[in-house]
């Protein structure tokens, strides 16, 4: 769903290094994000929730679980062992930049 959000610039597309992604075993992935990048992306998807931009999608719920996943995460410090895999890098040729 980030994919399609980034790519309608829904959310500011992140730039090299503001994501990374690690790919778990059950098929789902986990994000790791720069803390700023973080906070601007938790502030826009609580603002787009709030003045119902969710409700407008035919993906309501998803995007609510997906806030609420953001809202309630945790930090962690990964500086030494960040996922090999760069969200932008992996993504940006998709968006054409």
């Amino acid at each position: 769903m980030f994919f399609s959000a980034f790519g309608l610039k829904l959310f500011t597309r992140p730039k090299n290094g503001d994501i990374y992604s690690r790919n778990n075993p059950n098929g789902s992935c986990t994000f790791f994000f720069k803390n700023n990048y973080f906070e601007k992306l938790k502030n826009k998807m609580i603002t787009s929730s709030s003045n119902g931009k969710f409700a407008e999608s035919n993906a309501e719920d998803d995007w609510e679980r997906i806030r609420f996943k953001v809202v309630n995460a945790i930090d962690v410090d990964v500086n030494d062992q960040l996922p090999e895999e760069d969200y932008y890098e992996i993504m940006r040729k998709y968006w054409g930049e």
